[in-house]
């Protein structure tokens, strides 16, 4: 703010500025505070934008550091998953136990469980999953439970229900020709009508038809952030998260905890810049993020990453060209030739050499099978080497499939009966090592602010430092300890302090904790032997 500000109260000057959004200026700290009840509502650091392309987006009005909090909400609705859902508590969205609400039937923690005559929680759907009380727990149908508690706003908190309608739904994509419309109008829309809803007074709840129901649907499908707490996995719609547009370098990261979300600028956003997230997996390729998007959100991606052939320098999605030139091995890679064009050619960077998209999909199709099949039967390291061995010879050595073979691999090197660091050779500690270095750097180029990869990020830092232990142990070179040192204090700035208890990364972040303070005492140590 320049220095002729004014005081939103009372017009004098304000040399004070509202430290969250920088955008209101104050005489004193007591107006700051009078003021506050009005500019809580305001004081975001972007505001909301509108296009014919993007519908409505998020904006940055200033400056945002990275790791500055964008905002903080609860969700205007939450619940099970809609597809593959996993069995909840209705009462308070953790793992049931062996009770059961004495009403409506479903499995809960407890029978003391306070969600369960909450009014905000469970106490108001019981009474209309009560019209058709569940006898088997096979018969829960979770895929119901959030379209029905958004259907409840209606009555329930009309300010939420307008929030739900606002909500993009593709409607107009997925009609009723479409796989989509009918899974779910089979397994929701007609389950709920003809087992509840059907059996309600007319405008009990306000509109019930199979529009309406498929419309919501629709909005959690296109809208919805899955949660994962507790074990479990749910799905939210919020209020203001929904808006911002999707990129596959993303600048934002959250967090949950109690279902609320914190969403924090995962690196530097500058004035003027969208506010992104991502709605798919940031290690697929470009081929596949595109096509999960088309399908899911309707929409085909053109960020900066699915436009670059490279993938921002990363490879992940090249193949190794087969060619041989006078009798060699071409060495070169194969690209897309017009990345945003789902059909175009694939070509070498060396040679004449090229391929149609449909031969690359039907490829890594075949390989994807491969790896999870063996990813999915207890691999060992010999059988990991094997197999990575075999995709090296037709991908780039960054190809995503080629990462996840490697990531496990550092995950049992060390680990595994035979190839505890104790007894692997220096040969294959330092391959480890390299590992681990080689797939730090892929990570950070498509993930600079391990907004998604934190928890794949902690794990190679965590491996990294526990060869360069072993590695130390064998040489006494004190440079591997002060390399482990910097892996362990990575790990630890950027993995969230806020995260559940229980989850991934809390561990993670305590584990790394804990091994910092040996490698400080292991360094200590070193010191006094040195002299120093």
């Amino acid at each position: 703010m320049g220095g002729d500000a004014m005081c939103a109260v009372c017009s004098q000057k304000g040399p004070l500025t509202c430290s969250a959004c920088k955008m209101v200026s104050y005489c004193s700290k007591e107006h700051q505070k009078h003021h506050w009840p009005e500019h809580k509502t305001q004081c975001r650091p972007f505001e909301v934008r509108t296009s014919p392309e993007l519908g409505r987006y998020l904006v940055a009005t200033r400056d945002v550091a990275a790791g500055e909090v964008l905002y903080e909400e609860a969700p205007t609705v939450v619940g099970p998953k809609v597809v593959e859902p996993s069995p909840v508590c209705l009462g308070c969205l953790r793992p049931p136990g062996a009770a059961r609400c004495e009403s409506c039937g479903w499995p809960v923690c407890s029978p003391v469980c306070p969600g369960l005559r909450d009014p905000h929680c469970h106490a108001i759907e019981c009474k209309i999953l009560s019209l058709s009380p569940i006898k088997d727990i096979k018969d829960c149908r979770y895929e119901c439970i959030l379209p029905l508690r958004s259907l409840l706003m209606q009555k329930r908190n009309p300010r939420k229900w307008k929030v739900i309608m606002s909500m993009e739904t593709h409607i107009d994509k997925r009609g009723p020709s479409t796989e989509v419309y009918k899974e779910l109008d089979e397994n929701v829309v007609s389950y709920l009508i003809n087992n509840y809803l059907s059996k309600l007074d007319d405008g009990a709840i306000g509109d019930i038809s199979p529009e309406i129901i498929h419309r919501i649907c629709g909005a959690i499908d296109v809208n919805a952030l899955e949660i994962q707490e507790d074990q479990v996995e749910l799905l939210a719609l919020l209020p203001t998260a929904f808006i911002m547009c999707h990129s596959c370098i993303p600048n934002t990261k959250h967090t949950f905890k109690n279902t609320r979300i914190t969403v924090r600028a995962a690196v530097d956003i500058p004035k003027g810049q969208d506010i992104t997230t991502m709605y798919t997996h940031m290690l697929w390729t470009t081929q596949a993020r595109r096509e999960h998007l088309r399908n899911t959100k309707y929409f085909s991606c053109q960020c900066p990453r699915c436009a670059d052939p490279m993938e921002l320098g990363t490879h992940m999605s090249a193949l190794r060209c087969l060619a041989e030139v006078e009798g060699m091995p071409c060495g070169g890679f194969q690209y897309p030739k017009e990345p945003l064009d789902d059909n175009c050619e694939w070509c070498c960077n060396k040679c004449p050499m090229s391929l149609s998209s449909r031969d690359v999909c039907q490829l890594i199709s075949c390989l994807d099978v491969e790896v999870e099949s063996v990813q999915l039967n207890q691999p060992t390291v010999d059988r990991l080497e094997d197999l990575l061995r075999k995709l090296e010879t037709v991908l780039h050595p960054h190809h995503y499939l080629c990462y996840k073979i490697k990531h496990s691999l550092i995950q049992l090197y060390g680990h595994q009966q035979g190839y505890l660091h104790s007894d692997i050779t220096d040969r294959a500690l330092l391959r480890k090592t390299d590992m681990c270095r080689d797939l730090m750097s892929v990570t950070s180029k498509v993930d600079p602010g391990h907004g998604r990869l934190g928890l794949y990020s902690a794990v190679l830092h965590y491996e990294l430092h526990s060869a360069l232990l072993e590695q130390y142990r064998r040489d006494n070179n004190v440079k591997h300890l002060q390399e482990a040192k910097y892996a362990l204090e990575e790990e630890i700035k950027f993995l969230p302090s806020i995260e559940s208890d229980h989850s991934p990364e809390y561990q993670m972040r305590e584990l790394a904790k804990r091994a910092l303070v040996d490698v400080n005492k292991m360094m200590l140590g070193a010191s006094v032997v040195n002299g120093k």
